[in-house]
């Protein structure tokens, strides 16, 4: 989903807007569980 704020410019200079979709929350999620399994020695709370 295209957000308002241009964050970049293409090659071309087309403006890049920010993604306001689920994929920011969706890659901040994924990196936070990867960590978490990638470190044996740390407790979970389930």
């Amino acid at each position: 989903v295209r957000g308002s704020k241009v964050v970049a410019l293409d090659e071309q200079g087309d403006p890049l807007y920010e993604d306001i979709g689920p994929t920011p929350r969706f890659l901040a999620l994924s990196r936070k569980y990867l960590r978490e399994l990638s470190d044996p020695g740390k407790e979970t709370s389930h």
